[in-house]
């Protein structure tokens, strides 16, 4: 239940990602500076599985995982390892296409299903993994919703109301980031900030990559309310131009 738009700017990339999550799901922890094997790496970590659904390497490349969910029959079960995990391992590598390699290294099956994207400023790459065989994505749509609750109907009325934006604002970070975070309290589980009894959009990440660093904005869903709450900061800057965090 999740929802991540991209594309490339100035020579590096932008990413936004809505996070949805069941609502008696624990809060994740603010998002940091996090010291990886080759350098820093940005996530908010999920208290529960240990690992992040969203992470921006200091290498240049961001990795991010959404939930597979089929669109009959039973949805994924358990599995050994949190996915989550993937994510942090992946952030960790020298680049986007030493975490490919180290990818395929890896046992699947240790993982219940799932769509993990590894972007760059200079190429993206996608992949499913359905419990049984991991296929590449076509990435001609920079723009993947999913959920669990009707599946064949919700991620694709999102996906219909991002091809009906205005071509250039579909790749405005800022514009495609505050579009994302508008509530449709109407139609609720069809927005792609949305709302269910048991479940709802509870954070959304903004990302602004390029040759000098990165800005990593971390927007928490009001608990009281179908809004935003003000942004928690992450800056990185490539050795040579200093660096902090926020």
């Amino acid at each position: 239940m999740c929802t991540l738009a991209w594309g490339n700017r100035r020579g590096g990339l932008w990413a936004c990602f809505n996070r949805d999550e069941k609502r008696e799901r624990p809060q994740a922890e603010e998002p940091r500076l996090h010291e990886g094997p080759n350098g820093p790496v940005a996530y908010a970590r999920d208290p529960e599985g240990g690992g992040t659904w969203f992470a921006a390497s200091s290498c240049g490349f961001a990795v991010s995982l959404l939930n597979n969910y089929p669109l009959r029959g039973e949805l994924p079960g358990t599995a050994p390892r949190s996915r989550g995990l993937l994510v942090t391992e992946l952030a960790g590598c020298r680049s986007a296409a030493n975490a490919f390699t180290r990818l395929a290294e890896l046992r699947m099956e240790a993982y219940a299903a799932f769509h993990l994207f590894l972007l760059s400023g200079d190429n993206a790459v996608g992949m499913s993994w359905d419990g049984s065989r991991l296929i590449f994505r076509d990435l001609a749509e920079h723009f993947l919703s999913t959920s669990s609750f009707k599946p064949d109907q919700i991620p694709s009325t999102r996906l219909e109301n991002w091809r009906n934006l205005p071509l250039e604002q579909s790749g405005n970070p800022d514009f495609m980031a505050a579009w994302m975070r508008r509530s449709d309290a109407e139609n609720g589980a069809f927005g792609v900030a949305m709302d269910r009894p048991d479940a709802r959009t509870v954070s959304q990440i903004l990302l602004k990559s390029d040759s000098s660093g990165f800005r990593f904005l971390y927007y928490p869903r009001d608990p009281r309310g179908a809004g935003f709450m003000d942004p928690v900061e992450v800056i990185y800057r490539n050795e040579g131009n200093g660096e902090s965090s926020g």
